[in-house]
């Protein structure tokens, strides 16, 4: 089950009052040790491409926040083209605290400073906000939702895998229960059907691609016992009727 932390958002509380700093927003979405990633803008100025300093000790690496993010723009935040990047030395991913601001006002964005030595853990180090559900297994089909608490626009891509098969789709068909219960637009559905016989008793894991979180429910074993064991009284029942017509139609089939 994904587990997040409630998200942070950039803060501008440390920027001079009536200065540009006022306006930037940004966040750092992913450590990984070796690579720096998030994006960052200035609310007053849309098209503005911003300057992002990544400070280690001595060590000082500037960029420009002008790769496209589709997540962001699809949030309302900005025109898209405010990402930004960065491969670190190995001595900037040493022991010192990383710090990354905007540099002409040295806002620092959200997720900064990071400690290279806590976010090496195994888990992601940058709390997000995603999370999603594996509903139902049924016969071939897999059904869930999966959305991103902070933009509640964006579509995420979610991986199927067992064993070498892996397949990836966009969660955006519409959930009428989601969106009722306000976690999102209701476009984080998806649906997966699956060859069983190729998976055979493999593990099936569900995953967000991008951080590799794996959903609620996942993994499981596509085999029946399994899968009636992981879902409610009702739901089991509906799954051993479907099986039960299954295995029956396939029995008169083969009888005629």
């Amino acid at each position: 089950m994904i587990q997040a932390p409630p998200p942070q958002h950039a803060s501008t509380d440390g920027a001079a009052s009536g200065s540009a700093g006022g306006d930037i927003e940004g966040f750092v979405d992913t450590f990984s040790g070796h690579r720096l990633a998030g994006w960052a803008h200035d609310r007053s100025a849309p098209g503005r491409r911003l300057r992002i300093e990544i400070v280690s000790g001595d060590d000082v690496l500037t960029v420009t926040a002008d790769e496209e993010r589709k997540d962001v723009a699809a949030a309302g935040r900005n025109d898209g083209f405010c990402g930004f990047s960065a491969a670190l030395h190995l001595d900037a991913a040493g022991r010192d605290l990383i710090h990354v601001r905007e540099a002409s006002t040295g806002t620092p964005l959200s997720g900064s400073p990071i400690d290279p030595a806590a976010d090496r853990a195994p888990a992601p180090p940058i709390p997000c906000g995603i999370e999603g559900y594996i509903d139902f297994v049924d016969g071939n089909r897999i059904v869930g939702w999966i959305h991103d608490r902070t933009i509640p626009g964006r579509r995420l891509h979610v991986a199927v895998s067992a064993g070498d098969l892996t397949a990836t789709l966009v969660a955006d068909q519409f959930r009428q229960d989601v969106a009722a219960s306000g976690l999102n637009d209701g476009y984080c559905g998806f649906e997966f059907a699956f060859d069983r016989r190729a998976v055979g008793r493999r593990l099936i894991h569900v995953r967000e691609v991008s951080l590799g979180l794996e959903l609620g429910g996942s993994p499981f074993r596509p085999d029946l016992l399994n899968r009636i064991a992981t879902l409610g009284n009702g739901r089991a029942l509906d799954l051993l009727r479907t099986e039960a017509v299954r295995i029956l139609s396939t029995a008169a089939g083969g009888r005629s």
